[in-house]
């Protein structure tokens, strides 16, 4: 390039600012070499050309170019110009306007400014060689380390490494791309902060937000204001989005809502895990898929292990059972699990709930179910009449039905203080066990039964329900039954067995085996007591007809007696061994609740904290089992 070509390209400040010039404290602008010099000293203002490999130094700035037209005050450089501020910042452009009073720099045409690692690529900027910043007003980019940042219009402070992206402005990392309309850029830190309508694309996953930030040196990111996420396996929305890839966490905090295919969350917090498949909620916490809902304070899942913890207030609902407990942790794979503080099972399609303080899930589906206060229960909701059944400890397990183990019969045990109420039924005993197939009832531990002014005892009670109610009841051992006439009179049965038929309720046949003894109230026309009749025998069959009695057959030589009441002593009006026994009745589910636990039970605090005595009670509950299991074996041969 000739200096007679661009010499028509020069203007400097004329006469209208000398006065303000002259009185100016400044640093002439010094060409300490080129190849070629020209002088134009015509005007105030000297003027100098220079060509070839040309050297200038203003102040502590060392500028390099081809060609340069220079006085004291300013500076114009052509071709291959290079502006070296520190040993670390370089600048380069193809021309230069420099002003020495203000020490502001215009670069024009392919420039680039470099800082250590970071690089800014455009047309035009102003670069300020006092307070080391460079700005520009049209489109640039910048490359740092792994990064590409581009804008409309745009600000960059050297010395702090601090660079303002505004319009337009685009992020290019080898991990995402970002769309937003202003873009803060702490390079030290790698902090790319934003504001305004923000985009960010990860692969096949779409983020939205309107502030927030990406650390694009360690991938942390923060996004709020109507922050959203979208991907091809779900969506998410929150008021604040975290992620933090170095602890593979990704977190959502106020209104947080995730959807994918398989399952919807929502809660105040939400925390991912990818490492573990781990999803924390917390708050208000919901979550559901295909199988199963979840309700609590906080909501604890493993997608790989299947393992759900469900803390205050929980509640968990798997096909037609719920359960609800401050405390829930379950396994959906192993079906282990267990329960603590005020729970509730129900089985929506039996209408049963159970309660308890703790229960204990085993993977077989068994269940043990005990409380550190009161006592677990059972409520039972049958043609609008409730059943509550309670004991120290609950317990079910199931018995394959056969040998192929295909079908099988689940039954439940309660043990020991066993009570239980209903309008028209009450019993105590030892332990029980029910078996929910065929609703057989199995009381064990010299049981009473009551129905309605009816009172059933012996060793063992076993009481088989229908559609209509109780259908057939069997006592074993010092079997007996009263009927509660009044506290002085009652009609009394006893045998080694007794059998009793019912149909809907009322009384069709009843044998009684084995040593048999009845005493039978008789009275007049007007219902007074006349006499007392006892009568001894091997067996004895009632027959009833319409429920009431139509015949009595006696067997193996049966002996009678008739005794007159007024004449009557106590043996003739009751038979030995047996009772009416109203006080150990319950007559409300709260005294189910509030009678005396046997103190020879299960203590469940020192199972929580001891693991012996866990295996203690695994021990407890199979020989308990296995015991039962025998008795209802020799109930069945006896039949």
């Amino acid at each position: 390039m000739s200096i007679i070509a661009i010499t028509p390209m020069i203007t400097f400040a004329q006469a209208d600012d000398t006065s303000t010039q002259s009185d100016t404290i400044y640093d002439p602008i010094r060409v300490v070499y080129a190849d070629r010099f020209v002088a134009d000293n015509k005007n105030e203002d000297a003027t100098q050309y220079y060509t070839g490999d040309v050297k200038i130094v203003h102040d502590s700035t060392f500028f390099q170019c081809d060609s340069a037209v220079t006085t004291e005050k300013y500076l114009v450089a052509f071709d291959n110009v290079t502006i070296i501020k520190s040993d670390t910042i370089e600048t380069f452009s193809n021309i230069l306007h420099y002003d020495a009073i203000t020490e502001v720099a215009t670069l024009v045409d392919d420039v680039a400014v470099i800082n250590g690692q970071q690089e800014l690529y455009t047309d035009t900027c102003y670069y300020d060689l006092v307070r080391n910043i460079v700005s520009y007003p049209d489109t640039a980019l910048m490359i740092s380390e792994n990064s590409k940042l581009s804008s409309r219009s745009g600000r960059y402070e050297l010395n702090n490494k601090f660079a303002y992206f505004y319009q337009d402005v685009v992020v290019i990392d080898s991990a995402f791309t970002l769309l937003t309309d202003t873009l803060h850029y702490d390079i030290a830190s790698s902090k790319a902060s934003f504001f305004g309508p923000s985009f960010i694309t990860q692969d096949a996953t779409q983020i939205y937000a309107e502030k927030g930030y990406y650390n694009t040196s360690t991938g942390d990111a923060f996004f709020e204001k109507n922050a959203k996420y979208n991907s091809e396996t779900g969506k998410a929305t929150s008021d604040i989005m975290r992620y933090l890839p170095d602890e593979s966490k990704v977190i959502l905090e106020g209104n947080a809502i995730v959807k994918d295919s398989s399952y919807y969350a929502t809660a105040d917090r939400i925390e991912y895990d990818d490492k573990d498949s781990t999803i924390i909620m917390v708050g208000n916490a919901f979550f559901k898929d295909d199988e199963s809902r979840a309700e609590g304070e906080t909501i604890k899942l493993n997608q790989k292990t299947g393992d759900i913890q469900i803390y205050g207030n929980g509640w968990y609902q798997n096909g037609n059972t719920e359960l609800s407990s401050d405390t829930i942790l379950y396994n959906e794979k192993t079906k282990i699990g267990k329960t603590t503080g005020k729970s509730v099972f129900t089985d929506n399609e039996n209408d049963r709930r159970l309660y308890a303080d703790h229960l204990d899930y085993k993977a077989d589906g068994s269940y043990i179910a005990y409380n550190d206060t009161s006592r677990p229960y059972i409520e039972q909701v049958d043609k609008g009449d409730t059943t509550y059944l309670a004991a120290d400890t609950l317990y079910s397990y199931s018995v394959p039905r056969d040998s192929t183990g295909v079908d099988s019969v689940e039954y439940f045990i309660g043990y020991p203080n066993v009570r239980i109420f209903s309008e028209r039924f009450q019993a105590v005993a030892d332990s029980l066990s029910y078996a929910l197939q065929d609703s057989t009832l199995s009381l064990f531990g010299n049981p009473i039964a009551w129905a309605d002014t009816s009172q059933f005892a012996g060793d063992t009670v076993i009481m088989k329900n229908d559609d209509e109610g109780i259908s057939d009841i069997h006592l074993y051992g010092k079997a007996n039954i009263i009927n509660f006439l009044d506290d002085r009179h009652q009609d009394q049965i006893k045998g080694k067995t007794i059998h009793a038929e019912l149909d809907s309720q009322s009384m069709k046949h009843m044998a009684v085996v084995g040593n048999a003894e009845t005493i039978y109230f008789l009275r007049d026309e007007i219902g007074h007591y006349i006499g007392a009749n006892k009568t001894i025998c091997s067996y004895i069959n009632f027959i009833f007809e319409e429920g009431e009695l139509s015949d009595v057959k006696f067997h193996g030589e049966p002996v009678s007696e008739m005794n007159p009441i007024g004449v009557a002593t106590d043996d003739a009006l009751y038979l030995s061994d047996i009772k009416w026994n109203e006080s150990n009745r319950p007559s409300s589910k709260d005294d189910l609740l509030t009678d005396t636990m046997n103190t020879q039970g299960i203590d469940p605090e020192s199972q929580d904290s001891d693991a012996e005595q866990e295996l203690e009670k695994d021990k407890e509950v199979d020989t308990f089992e296995a015991e039962i299991k025998e008795a209802l074996k020799k109930n069945k041969r006896k039949k």
